[in-house]
Parts: structure tokens; sequence; C-alpha cells
């Protein structure tokens, strides 16, 4: 390894620094990441005069950091600005290490990230305190980025670990793109990689899954994640840390058995490792490489396919053909599945899920099962219908006899005419305005509700005319009613009023309804 001065390497990150500030002052200081506000703070700490010794490297560790180097060479990452994700973990403390002493060789420019998850109080606060002055040691710029996971995971109904990923990882490729910068770098390791494999395959899992984690993939259209330490096991990241006499925090979570990673990590691995195979790492990272081929292959093969499988995409729903589907082998419709899913929803399916979701596909047309709790799956005669629903809110405003009013995306318009203007309409429904109080509730619709429809001589029971009435079950949960002050439906909005509303030959004035698709996420209010 070439032998640099720190005046050299002082002035490398006093020109990094200054062509940072402008952009670093550009950042907002919240991000609505996935529709969930995170806190963001960038910090440029003064260069320090004394930055860390660069040597003397023994041969073992000039090896692995040839290792690193060959890695970066390889995707041809070198002459420019990096993200790199760092906990203050041992990992991550050494992957910051390896960055500074590559940069003059790679001309690499580190930008440190640290998310705050909040889910260990003032431990955490520790954390981002303690890669904050690691940032400062090194002379990198660093971005805090800080929200209550436990809030986002209980609004997106996940599990906590897969949460705090996915917001983590969502919050650096929003990042990434603001600052238009390619890569973002983590530090998983050989053992990460081993740990992955074990746990996908005691969940079953697809041919993705048991290819574990890949060195480099796609985070975002503009941002690719690279994993330059996959080379290394943990005995190689305590060797260095050693060596270099670094400083890192330890994560409490880490040690808490009742996470599945972490009795494979502690328990499962040591285990196999003692009384099967003392190489049990080196063995499942060999293994995952050849499912990582034969993942490319079936990557390619669905891309050909996808033409003829997908009759219909949206944000929450995908509907795939199933003759054509049906028509694969076995093992190919459960891969494309999970291949769709994964590209179309952010996540790969376990193995048993996608035997559930092919089971769908043989019953009857309506056929319709949860498959977990973001995904359900729907047969719906020659199509078999995915969706990730948005979870159902319930929303209850009072609103006056007339304006118009939003609500949960949709609006509605209320208009007294005199019945002269009445005319029959597909685009509006009327009722009898005398019939109607001044003050209404507009609501989503919930069980238990009746509704006596237009032309019934009794009530029925709302779910049973939203069946009639063909309503897709997966759109059923945002259906509106408008109701009296003592909860009689006087419209199903958009489908139907009730016959007790209804215009007769006693009507003088006619309220006018009229229900519109005005966009998501809009809160009721009056217009």
């Amino acid at each position: 390894m070439k032998k640099f001065s720190a005046e050299y390497l002082q002035e490398r990150l006093r020109r990094h620094r200054q062509s940072l500030r402008y952009h670093f002052k550009k950042l907002p200081s919240r991000l609505m990441v996935d529709d969930f506000p995170v806190s963001i703070t960038p910090i440029l700490s003064p260069i320090p005069a004394a930055l860390p010794s660069t040597g003397p490297l023994s041969l073992t560790l000039l090896r692995k950091l040839h290792q690193v180097r060959g890695e970066f060479r390889k995707n041809a990452i070198v002459h420019q600005t990096v993200l790199v994700a760092v906990s203050g973990g041992i990992d991550s403390t050494v992957l910051t290490d390896v960055l500074f002493l590559l940069l003059p060789e790679l001309e690499l420019l580190p930008i440190l990230l640290h998310f705050n998850h909040q889910l260990r109080g003032e431990e955490s606060d520790q954390d981002a305190a303690f890669v904050q002055q690691l940032a400062a040691t090194y002379g990198f710029p660093l971005i805090t980025a800080s929200a209550p996971v436990r809030d986002y995971v209980r609004k997106k109904r996940w599990n906590l670990e897969q949460g705090a990923r996915q917001l983590r990882y969502a919050c650096f490729a929003q990042l990434a793109s603001l600052l238009n910068i390619r890569y973002l770098c983590t530090a998983h390791t050989k053992n990460d990689l081993a740990e992955t494999v074990l746990l996908n395959f005691l969940r079953g899992s697809s041919v993705t899954g048991l290819a574990g984690i890949a060195q480099l993939r796609s985070l975002s259209d503009q941002t690719l994640l690279f994993r330059p330490l996959l080379g290394w096991d943990r005995s190689d990241i305590h060797t260095f840390a050693r060596a270099r006499s670094l400083q890192w925090r330890e994560d409490s979570s880490n040690r808490d058995l009742r996470y599945r990673r972490n009795r494979i990590r502690h328990q499962l691995l040591p285990l196999l490792a003692q009384q099967f195979n003392p190489n049990i790492i080196d063995t499942l990272a060999r293994t995952a490489a050849h499912f990582a081929d034969l993942d490319e292959y079936l990557d390619h093969l669905v891309a050909s396919l996808q033409e003829k499988l997908v009759a219909e995409k949206s944000e929450h729903t995908i509907a795939l053909h199933l003759p054509a589907l049906m028509a694969q082998p076995p093992f190919l419709q459960k891969e494309l599945l999970a291949r769709l899913i994964a590209r179309s929803f952010g996540f790969t399916p376990q193995w048993h899920q996608l035997e559930r979701i092919l089971s769908v596909a043989h019953k009857q047309t309506g056929t319709i099962e949860t498959i977990q709790k973001n995904l359900v799956a729907l047969r719906d005669r020659h199509l078999l219908i995915l969706s990730t629903p948005p979870a159902a809110v319930s929303v209850q405003k009072t609103i006056e006899k007339t304006g118009c009013f939003t609500i949960d995306g949709k609006q509605l318009c209320l208009r007294e005419l005199p019945r002269s203007r009445w005319r029959r309409s597909k685009k509006y429904h009327f009722v009898d305005s005398a019939k109607v109080p001044q003050r209404l509730i507009l609501r989503t619709w919930k069980a238990g509700d009746l509704f006596q429809p237009l032309g019934m001589a009794a009530p029925m029971k709302l779910s049973d005319f939203l069946t009639n009435q063909k309503v897709p079950v997966l759109e059923r949960p945002t259906v509106c009613v408008l109701t009296t002050p003592d909860n009689e439906i006087i419209y199903v909005c958009g489908y139907q009023i009730s016959e007790r509303f209804k215009i007769d030959d006693n009507t003088r004035r006619v309220l006018r309804l009229e229900w519109k698709s005005m966009g998501p996420n809009k809160e009721a209010k009056r217009e």
C-alpha cells in the first residue's frame, strides 16, 4: 500500500468539504420517507490537526486491504464520492477505517450516514454521538437521520426488524438521490451472508433467498448498494480492529435471543461449526455463490416471460394471466411469483406463502386469501390478482347539507336544486332535499351497517349490498357512506341512494350528490 503524508490527506478532505458545503446547505431538515417523517442533520466537523495513523500494517492486514481495494476497482467504484452506512458497531467502524486507508489510492470521498431508530433510548443517542465523533476523527462528513421506527412499523403493519431496515434504506436511497451519489457502502461480512442463507433456508425460501446477500445490488433506480467487506469473516474484522486499536459500540439488541437472526448467530452457527463443519461459514458462502448464479439466470428468464404473464399492474396490485402462469413447470411458477412480487412490492415471499398463492389459483372465482399482513391473493376468472392494499383507515367527519367535502382522497359534492332541474344521470345521484337533515356524517362503512337500497322493501346488510354490486373485495374497505346523525345511511357513495330518501311526488327540491376521486392522502375539509 502506498504511503501518503498527513498533509496530503488533509488537503484532499478539505477540497472534498468545500464541494459538499453547498449541497449540505440545500438538504432539508426533514424528509418524507415512505410517507413518514425523518429528521435529517448534516454535520461538517473541522478537519482534525492529527489524522489517524496509516501504518505500519502486517502482511495479513495488507492482503485484506488489497482484497477490498480489488473489489472497488473490479466494480469501477473509484474517483468518486460514496455514502457509507455506519451504525457505530465493529463492522461499520472497521469499514470506515478501511476506506480511510484506501482513500488516496482509490480517490474515494466518503460521506458517513447514521440512522437513529430511537429504539433503545439513551443507548441509541450514545451510538449517534459515537458516530459523530468517529466522523470527526477521520475528517469525514456525516449525515444523521432519526425517526421513531416503532411508529413506522405500526403504521405499515410490519415486524420491527423488517420495518427498521426498510425505513433506513429508503432514507439512505433518498439522500443518495438528493446528493446525486451512485453508491452506498455497507459493512456486511461473510458471516452476515451465512446467517442470511440459514435464515432463509429455515423459513423456506426461493432461489433468491438461498443466494443470500449480493455484493452489489440495486437499492433504487439511481443508487447501488455495495458491500466491500463481504469477503471478510468476523475473525478478520476483530483481527483488523485490534491491530488498528479501534473503538466501537456494542448494540445490546444484537444479543437478544428473541430475534431469530441472533439465535442463528450465537447458537446455531457455533453448534454447526463445533459438531458438523468447522468451515461452515465458508461452505455456506460457496453454496450461496452457486445459487446466485442460478438466481441471475432466472432473472433473465422472468424478464423474457413478464409480458406474457402480466395482464395489469399498478402501485398496489399486479394481475397475472392464469393460463400463462399455470403452463409453466411448478418450480418456475413459484420463482415467477416470487420475482414478480419482489419487483412490484419490494419484498420476497417465503416458499410456503408461494404455495398458498398457487392454491388460490386452483380455487373458484372470488376466492381471496390473506398471504401475510400486507399481501392478499384473489382468483378472478382467468386472472390471479396479488395486492398489497393500503391499511384501511376508519374516517368519520361531520359535514353540512351543501358544499364539497374531501375524505380519504375522494370528494363528495352536495348541491340543492329545484325539482325542475332534476334529470336522470350516470354522473349524479339525487335525493329528496326535505328528507335530509342539515347536519350529516360522511364516513367509511363498517361491519353491521344496514342499508335499504332504492327499490327494496326492507334494509339489508351493507356487506351483502357490496357483494351484489360486485365491488372488488380489495376496494371494499375504502367505501364511504353518507348518513344522518342517527346513523341511517342516505347514500352509499358512488353506488346507490336509500329507498327512504328517494324523490317522490311530494318532492319540491332535490339534493344532487356527486362522488369523485380527488387523489390520495387528502384530509377531509370544507372547500
